[in-house]
């Protein structure tokens, strides 16, 4: 009864430990050029090249993404106007938080000038009478 008793404590205290085996990952996405937080960039952690959690920046370009498994990751950040950044090799630790900041650069063009050209449309309308 004693072993039934010890083997049922050994094993919630393993299934406790490995719920707890999760970590956190948290940054600044800022503009290269300016320094400037860039709000709402889509922040992507990745383990073998499969998605596993998604975090967007906030106004401040502060991302957290939690809970995360203990293990290697890629993290992906994406914005309008901005090149992708990739950063790979991320290791994420069950205690504190691991931080990586990410500043992503410009990708605006410049488009060619559009010209808005007026055009009348003579509409002939035959009455009879």
């Amino acid at each position: 009864m004693f072993r039934k008793v010890l083997l049922t404590f050994g094993l919630l205290l393993l299934a406790e430990m490995a719920a707890l085996a999760q970590g956190t990952m948290k940054g600044v996405i800022t503009d290269a050029k300016t320094k400037e937080p860039l709000p709402f960039a889509n922040v992507i952690a990745k383990q073998d090249g499969k998605q596993i959690l998604v975090g967007v920046s906030d106004f401040d370009g502060v991302y957290t993404i939690k809970p995360l498994p203990v293990g290697k990751y890629d993290l992906e950040v994406r914005s309008v106007g901005y090149a992708t950044v990739i950063r790979q090799g991320i290791q994420v630790k069950a205690s504190g938080f691991t931080v990586t900041d990410v500043e992503m650069k410009s990708e605006a063009q410049v488009l060619d000038a559009l010209e808005i050209v007026e055009e009348k449309v003579c509409l002939v309308v035959l009455l009879r009478v």
